[in-house]
């Protein structure tokens, strides 16, 4: 007599398909203070060895040339050609140059990052130098009430015969909002869970499951940041999350156990 070690999933177990959204950082985060000094050595060394170009021996040949008129001014020497050729000199354009770039910036504010970010956690705006995933508050079909949703998690789908990557797709479009612009990596998932429902909800909606295998699939958000998603009926709430903010919204630790890996960033 032979016994099989595998339960048999379709009989008793439901199948899902989660999908981590991520919107990958936008802009460079600050540097810190040793990346700042790294980044003016490293800068001192390009001028040292790099070969200059005809404007570059240009400016060498002015900054020497305004040092001899240092000179010649603090000894009481006439200038000569000296007072010609300083008078529209390359040093001096690009003082010009960088009066009108610092503006710029103070117009904009584009040396300060988070002048440009919101402070809403449904905005795809929100912490522009951090990746974000997305999690949500469903509500599901099988329980016929509306005002019934999840605990934050991943956006899900049901799997219905069809290739998993396929749920995936759909659940972008179907669940999470249907003007996005995403795209799912790879044909396999990234990783799986299972949970078991409740018994009060077996019990009140007839379900024929007692649980759900949840298959993971990794895709990146590749629209504006700027674009407004219509949420789809099925999401109650929803939020962008950096990773460290996930740990504390999962509900189920082998959920977050099954997305830990890609939490770096």
């Amino acid at each position: 007599m032979k016994i099989s070690l595998i339960e048999p999933v379709g009989k008793s177990w439901d199948i899902f398909v989660a999908v981590a959204l991520i919107r990958p950082p936008v802009a460079a985060p600050p540097m810190s203070v040793v990346e700042r000094r790294m980044a003016i050595v490293n800068e001192q060394l390009d001028e040292e060895r790099s070969l200059k170009s005809d404007f570059e021996l240009e400016l060498v040949k002015e900054t020497r040339q305004l040092e001899k008129r240092k000179k010649l001014l603090a000894q009481g020497l006439p200038l000569g050609e000296l007072e010609d050729l300083l008078l529209n000199t390359w040093n001096q354009r690009l003082k010009k140059r960088a009066i009108k770039v610092d503006a710029i910036k103070k117009q904009y504010h584009l040396d300060n990052l988070r002048k440009h970010e919101s402070q809403d956690l449904h905005s795809l705006q929100r912490m522009l130098d951090r990746k974000l995933i997305l999690l949500v508050r469903q509500r599901f079909k099988a329980t016929n009430k509306a005002n019934y949703f999840s605990e934050w998690k991943l956006p899900q789908l049901k799997n219905n015969g069809e290739p998993l990557k396929e749920t995936a797709e759909k659940c972008l479009k179907e669940v999470i909002a249907s003007n996005l612009d995403a795209f799912v990596f790879g044909n396999a998932p990234i990783s799986h869970y299972k949970y078991y429902y409740p018994k009060n909800l077996i019990r009140t909606h007839s379900l024929q499951s007692k649980g759900a295998y949840v298959f993971l699939y990794a895709s990146q958000f590749d629209g504006s940041i700027l674009q407004k998603l219509e949420m789809c009926d099925e999401i109650y709430d929803h939020r962008w999350c950096p990773p460290g903010e996930i740990k504390q919204l999962f509900v189920q630790k082998n959920e977050y156990e099954a997305i830990s890996h890609m939490l770096f960033e």
